[in-house]
């Protein structure tokens, strides 16, 4: 008697092996689902901890150590780089030598920031103490009534922290537009940067 004769079922492929397989799988990814979001769950527990820790710790400064000399590009630069930001040129083209330009976009919440006229100075102020992000710079305008406004912030990933507090940064207001959120403006600015 042969041994398919004997055990029918002999030659038939075993089912049971890959449905373990899969079985593991499903197991497995359930698990690390699981541990991400527990993970994640963590974090935000502790966010407001790390925030009290890092508010308890002595600012670092990262502002230069030795009082930097503000710089700003000559007279004739000036004129040309509100001239061209009036006239919706490129600005960066009227640039001396030893100074860099570029274009940034900014959201504004500041309803005054319509009142602002495209070639205005605005001001730039490094924050190394702000509470939720550690390369804050905050962007300011006068206005025609001498008031002073906040428009915004620069948004993350700037890298011009060590510029501005070195007070090797100008910028003007290079133009704007209504957004669809009431109150909100979407910004841009040119921002010289002096690198020679």
């Amino acid at each position: 008697m042969s041994r398919c004769e004997a055990d029918p079922y002999a030659a038939l492929p075993i089912r049971g092996r890959p449905a373990i397989s899969s079985l593991l799988e499903l197991f497995f990814t359930a698990l690390g689902l699981l541990a991400e979001l527990v993970v994640s769950f963590v974090a935000w527990l502790i966010r407001p901890l790390t925030r009290a820790m890092r508010a308890s710790l002595p600012a670092r400064s990262k502002a230069p150590s030795a009082a930097a000399t503000p710089r700003r590009p000559p007279q004739d630069a000036l004129d040309a780089v509100v001239a061209a930001l009036q006239a919706e040129g490129e600005a960066g083209s009227a640039l001396s030598s030893g100074w860099r330009g570029l274009y940034m976009g900014i959201s504004s919440d500041s309803e005054e920031a319509s009142e602002i006229l495209i070639g205005a100075e605005l001001r730039l102020v490094f924050e190394p103490d702000h509470p939720d992000k550690d390369d804050a710079v905050r962007i300011e305008a006068d206005l025609p009534n001498r008031a002073t406004i906040q428009i915004g912030y620069l948004r993350r990933g700037h890298k011009l922290e060590r510029a501005v507090a070195g007070g090797r940064a100008c910028s003007w207001l290079a133009g704007r537009r209504r957004t669809l959120r009431a109150g909100a403006w979407e910004t841009v600015i040119f921002v010289a940067i002096y690198d020679p």
